[in-house]
C-alpha cells in the first residue's frame, strides 16, 4: 500500500503556508499500533523549532523533536514516536498534519490509507518493525549493523531459513545490530513477525509489485528483472542503518546486489545448490554463460559459504572472489540459552524415530516426534528441552541441524545420522532404533559437556572483512621493531623462503605487519582470505602454494579461540600455521591428541629419587633429571633430555622463542584455560601442573605425588580438579612407597 496523494506543504484556508522543505523519510505502524514518524527538512531546518505538532485527523499524537539521525547528511532531522488513537484506521479519510507548535500552522498534510507507508519518492520500506518497545532508540542507534536481504521467513523450509539464522546470530555475536529487509508478499510476514523479530534487531518489509524471479539453469544466461523501487530502497536503509555489508541471503536477492551501486560493502549468503550450479550444466556452452551471467552478479561481493569444500568448488568458477566460511550451526548454538532440561523429553525426528518412540515401553515418558516440515524456532525450542534425541537416516535437513545444534548443546544424540538419499522406513530398522532407547533409558544418564569448539564469530568477521572504522586502525609501533621480531621468528624456521605472513581483516596492526614483512621478505608472500580488507600487499590465500609457501606466520593476538580458528583457516588451505609470539601450533595439539589415554588406568610418579615399583609412568618436571622417564619438560630450547612417550615444552614462555627440535610438543600457560586438558592450555605457573595434565592426558587413574607438593597453595585447586575427574592422587613421604590414604 502507498500513499494516496505526494507529500508537500499544503493550503489551509486562503492563506498559504511556509514552505521549509519539509518530507516524510518514514511513516510506519507496528503491530502494536505505534506510530514512527520521521521527518527531514532539505533547508537543513533552517528556521525550524526543535519541536513539531504531529496530528493524525484531530487526534494530537503529541510532538516530534529535532534530534541527529542516521539520515541527517540529507537535511534536519525529526523523530516521532506514539500510539495511534484507537479507531484510527476506520476513519473515512485519516490524514497525518505536522504543524508547527505555536499558532498551529500547518506544513505538511498527507492522506493515510491502512499501513502507513513513505510518501511518493521517499526511499524507506512499506512497514517497520522493532523487538524493543523503544523504537527511537533502536532506529536511531550509532552501533554498526548489517543489512540482511531476502525474501525467505522463518516459516520457509529449514533448509532455507537455517542459513540466513545463523548467520544472523554470527553478526549478532560479532557485535553488529542485524537489519533484516524482507521483499514479497505481506501475510506471510505478519503471521511470522515475533519469530523474526527474535533473531533480528529491526525488520523492514517491501512490498513488490510482481513476484521475484530466480535465476534458471535452464536459461543460464537471462538474469531475472529487479524493480527499481527494491534497488532505491535498500541503497536508502543501508545509509540510514549506518550499514556495514548488506547482505544478500537468499538466491532472488543475490541479483538485487548486482544493481546497488556503491555504497556499504556487499556480502552474499551462497546455498549448496547455488555454488554447485554451473557444474549441474552439462553442455559446457550454456555453462559458460551461467558462469559469466553469475561472474557479473557477484562481482565485487564478499561470499560465505558452509564449509572449506564449497569454497574449493567456488573457486573455480569464481577464482579471485574473497569468501568465508560460515558453518551452519556454531552461531545458532551458541546463541540458544541453556535450559534446564528438566522435563525429561525425548526427541524423535524422522519416520523411522517416530515408529521407534512408540515402541518404547516408559509410563510417563514424555516424547515429542517433530515433523520434518518443523521450522527452526520449534527445533531450538524443542532442543532445550531435550533429554536426547533420536534419529533416523530418513530425519532429512531437520534431523542433520539438530544433530549438530545438539552436540554444541551437550544433548546425547541416538541413533544414526541423517543420509543425503530417501531411506525406506522398515519395522526392523524401527525395533532396533527403540531397542537403542530403552538401553539410554536404563542406563545411568550422565550430563555431557558441550564440545569445544574452534568456530568464533569475531573470526568470522574478520574473515569477512566486517570491522568499524576504530578496529581498522593499525596498531601503533616502529617497523623496525616489527622486522627484528619477524627475523628473529623465521630463524627458528628451516626453510625461511617457503614462509609466508597470513593477516586477518580487521586485526590491529595487521597493515603495519604486512609492510614490516614485504620489507624484510620482498614481495609475493603476504597472503589473506579477504585481501581487499587487509592491505595492496596482500594476495588470495589460495595463490600460496603458487608462490612456493608451504607455512604462514599468524598473528595469534590475545584469545586462543581466534588463535584457533586462523590456524584451521591456513590448514584447510593447505598451509601449516606458525604463531609469531611464542605458542603452541596446530602440530603440538595433534601430537598430545594422539597421546590421549595410551596408560588408560596406569600409576603415574612425580616426585625425586627412586621411582617407587608401583609407578608404570614415570614424569619428571623441568628442574629434576629422572632416568628412562616417560614423560619430561624442557626447561630450554637446547635442553637435551627425552621422554620415552612424550617431551613437552611452555611454547608461550619467553625462553622458547626458538622452538626446540623434534620431538618435543609444545603447551600454553593461559588464564582462560578450563580443567586440565593440556591441549587447550594449563594455568598457572608450577611446572607440577602441567605433569598432572600430562598423566590426565595419558588416561593416568592413580598419580604418586611428593609429599611437599601437598603444602603448596597454588597446587590445592588442581589437586582437587584432578579428584572431579577420577584421578586418585597418593602423597609419597620416602623415596620408595606411598603412604596409605588417598587426597
Amino acid at each position: 500500500m502507498s500513499l494516496e496523494a505526494p507529500v508537500g506543504p499544503v493550503a489551509s484556508g486562503d492563506v498559504a503556508t511556509r514552505d521549509f522543505g519539509i518530507e516524510v523519510a518514514e511513516a510506519s505502524v507496528s503491530v502494536d499500533g505505534y506510530l514512527c514518524v520521521r521527518l527531514r527538512s532539505s533547508d537543513g531546518a533552517a528556521g525550524l523549532p526543535d519541536r513539531l505538532d504531529i496530528r493524525v485527523g484531530d487526534a494530537a499524537l503529541g510532538q516530534a523533536r529535532l534530534l541527529p539521525s542516521p539520515d541527517a547528511a540529507a537535511g534536519g532531522g525529526f523523530l516521532h514516536y506514539a500510539r495511534l488513537p484507537e479507531g484510527w484506521c476506520e476513519a473515512p479519510a485519516p490524514m497525518l498534519r505536522v504543524l508547527l507548535p505555536e499558532g498551529g500552522e500547518e506544513l505538511l498534510r498527507a492522506p493515510l490509507s491502512g499501513r502507513l507507508t513513505p510518501a511518493s519518492g521517499a526511499w524507506f520500506a512499506d512497514a517497520t518493525w522493532t523487538a524493543d518497545a523503544d523504537v527511537m532508540a533502536v532506529v536511531g542507534s550509532s552501533r554498526p549493523s548489517v543489512l540482511i536481504l531476502a525474501d525467505v521467513l522463518p516459516g520457509s523450509a529449514i533448509g532455507s531459513w537455517a542459513p540466513v539464522a545463523n548467520l544472523a546470530a554470527a553478526v549478532r555475536l560479532a557485535g553488529f545490530r542485524t537489519v533484516f529487509v524482507h521483499f514479497g508478499a505481506r501475510p506471510a510476514l505478519d503471521a511470522q513477525l515475533a519469530s523474526l523479530l527474535s533473531q533480528m534487531d529491526v525488520v523492514h518489509h517491501i512490498e513488490l509489485q510482481s513476484p521475484m524471479q530466480e535465476w534458471s539453469s535452464s536459461a543460464p544466461g537471462a538474469l531475472p528483472p529487479i524493480e527499481k523501487p527494491l534497488t532505491a530502497a535498500i541503497e536508502a536503509i543501508a545509509k540510514a542503518s549506518g550499514c556495514a555489508m548488506i547482505v544478500g541471503a537468499s538466491v532472488a536477492s543475490l541479483f538485487v546486489l548486482g544493481k546497488i551501486a556503491g555504497g556499504p560493502a556487499r556480502g552474499a549468503l551462497l546455498s549448496r545448490a547455488f555454488v554447485l550450479g554451473p557444474r549441474m550444466i552439462f553442455a559446457p556452452v550454456p555453462r559458460e554463460k551461467a558462469i559469466a551471467a553469475l561472474r557479473g552478479v557477484l562481482k565485487g561481493v564478499s561470499l560465505i559459504v558452509e564449509d572449506e569444500g564449497l569454497r574449493v568448488e567456488l573457486g573455480k568458477w569464481m577464482p579471485e572472489a574473497p569468501s568465508a566460511v560460515l558453518p551452519v550451526g556454531p552461531a545458532l548454538a551458541a546463541a540458544m540459552e541453556p535450559a534446564a532440561r528438566s522435563a525429561e523429553v525425548i526427541l524423535g525426528i524422522g519416520q523411522v524415530a517416530h515408529a521407534a518412540m512408540g515402541l518404547v515401553a516408559a509410563p510417563g515418558l514424555a516424547v515429542w516426534n517433530l515433523p520434518g516440515s518443523a521450522g527452526l524456532t520449534e527445533l531450538i525450542d524443542a532442543l532445550t528441552m531435550a533429554r536426547f534425541v533420536v534419529l533416523s537416516p530418513d530425519a532429512g535437513p531437520l534431523g542433520a541441524l539438530a544433530a549438530g545444534l545438539a552436540a554444541a548443546q551437550g544433548v546425547a544424540v541416538i541413533g544414526q545420522p541423517p543420509l543425503p538419499l530417501p531411506v525406506p522406513a522398515g519395522e526392523e530398522a524401527a525395533v532396533r532404533l527403540a531397542a537403542l532407547v530403552e538401553a539410554r533409558l536404563s542406563a545411568a544418564d550422565p550430563a555431557l559437556a558441550a564440545p569445544a569448539s574452534d568456530w568464533s564469530a569475531r573470526a568470522f568477521a574478520s574473515e569477512l572483512g566486517l570491522f568499524g572504522e576504530e578496529e581498522r586502525s593499525m596498531a601503533g609501533g616502529s617497523l623496525g621493531v616489527l622486522k627484528s621480531v619477524l627475523a628473529t621468528r623465521l630463524n627458528g624456521l628451516p626453510d625461511k623462503a617457503g614462509v609466508g605472513l597470513m593477516i586477518e581483516p580487521g586485526q590491529p596492526g595487521g597493515g603495519l605487519l604486512a609492510a614490516a614483512f614485504v620489507e624484510l621478505c620482498g614481495q609475493g608472500r603476504v597472503f589473506a582470505s579477504n585481501p581487499a580488507a587487509v592491505s595492496a600487499q596482500a594476495q588470495p590465500l589460495s595463490r600460496a602454494a603458487q608462490q612456493g609457501v608451504h607455512t604462514v606466520l599468524i598473528d595469534p593476538g590475545p584469545s586462543r579461540r581466534d588463535a584457533l580458528s586462523s590456524a584451521q583457516r591456513a590448514l584447510d588451505s593447505g598451509l601449516m600455521p606458525w604463531p609469531l609470539a611464542p605458542r603452541a601450533t596446530w602440530i603440538d595439539r595433534v601430537a598430545f591428541t594422539q597421546l590421549r589415554g595410551v596408560r588408560r588406568g596406569a600409576t603415574a610418579y612425580i616426585g625425586q629419587g627412586p621411582v617407587p615399583i608401583e609407578a608404570a609412568v614415570v614424569l619428571c618436571p623441568g628442574w629434576q633429571s629422572l632416568p628412562l622417564a616417560d614423560v619430561v619438560e624442557l626447561s630450554g630450547p637446547d635442553d637435551p633430555r627425552r621422554g620415552r612417550l612424550l617431551t613437552m615444552f611452555c611454547a608461550n614462555s619467553d625462553v622458547f622463542w626458538r622452538r626446540p627440535p623434534a620431538p618435543a610438543a609444545g603447551y600454553d600457560r593461559v588464564e582462560e584455560a578450563s580443567g586440565l586438558e593440556i591441549e587447550h592450555g594449563v594455568v598457572g605457573e608450577h611446572p607440577v601442573i602441567a605433569m598432572l595434565a600430562a598423566a590426565l592426558l595419558l588416561g593416568c587413574t592413580r598419580v604418586l605425588l611428593a609429599e611437599e607438593h601437598f603444602r603448596e597453595p597454588g597446587l590445592a585447586r588442581t589437586l582437587a580438579a584432578m579428584g572431579d575427574a577420577g584421578v586418585t592422587i597418593q602423597r609419597v613421604t620416602s623415596l620408595s612407597a606411598p603412604l596409605m590414604g588417598g587426597v
